[in-house]
C-alpha cells in the first residue's frame, strides 16, 4: 500500500476515496462536454444536409435543368428525406440530450452532497460514482434540460414545415 502525506492507512483510504471523486468529477465534466459536442455536431449535420440538399434541387427548378414531370416527384422525395432524416436526427440528438442531463444532474447531486458535508467525500452516495449517462433509471428532467429540449425541437421540426409550405406555395404558384 502506499502511503501518502499522513502515513496512516485511514487517512490514505481518505485521501484514495477523494482522488476518486476529484476524478469522477473531471470525468462527467468531460463527459458533459462530449455529449455537448456530438448534439451540436449531429445538429449542424443534419441542418447541412437538409438545406443544400433544398439548395440544390431549388437551383435546379430556378435554372429550369429539371425536366417538368419529375419536379413534383423529386419534390415528395426530398420532403420524405428530410423527414426521415429529421426523424432520425431528433431520435439521435434526444438520446445524447438525455445523458448530457444525467450526468449534469449526478454532477450536481456530487457537489451539493460535498457542499453540505463541508468536502467529506466519504458521504457521496456510491451510484453517484458510476457512470451517469447510461444509466436508463436516473433522471434527467431539469429546467435547463426543458430548454434544451426545445432547441432540439426547433432545430428537427421546424425547418421540415417551412419547407413543406414553401413547396406549396411553389406548387400553387405553377413554379415547379
Amino acid at each position: 500500500m502506499v502511503v501518502l502525506e499522513r502515513g496512516n492507512e485511514v487517512n490514505n483510504e481518505a485521501s484514495m476515496l477523494e482522488q476518486v471523486v476529484l476524478g469522477e468529477i473531471a470525468g462527467k465534466n468531460a463527459a458533459i462536454h462530449a455529449y455537448d459536442k456530438i448534439i451540436w455536431t449531429v445538429r449542424s449535420g443534419y441542418l447541412t444536409l437538409v438545406f443544400v440538399g433544398w439548395s440544390i434541387l431549388l437551383k435546379g427548378v430556378a435554372e429550369n435543368t429539371i425536366p417538368g414531370s419529375t419536379k413534383h416527384e423529386l419534390l415528395y422525395a426530398m420532403l420524405s428525406v428530410s423527414a426521415g432524416l429529421g426523424i432520425g436526427g431528433f431520435y439521435v440528438d434526444w438520446n445524447y440530450l438525455r445523458r448530457k442531463f444525467r450526468v449534469i444532474l449526478a454532477l450536481n447531486e456530487i457537489m451539493d452532497e460535498l457542499h453540505s458535508s463541508k468536502g467529506d467525500a466519504s458521504v457521496i452516495a456510491r451510484d453517484l460514482l458510476k457512470v451517469s449517462g447510461d444509466d436508463a433509471n436516473r433522471n434527467y428532467f431539469s429546467s435547463g434540460y426543458k430548454e434544451a429540449f426545445r432547441a432540439c425541437l426547433m432545430v428537427y421540426f421546424v425547418p421540415l414545415p417551412t419547407l413543406a409550405l414553401a413547396a406549396y406555395f411553389m406548387l400553387k404558384l405553377g413554379s415547379l
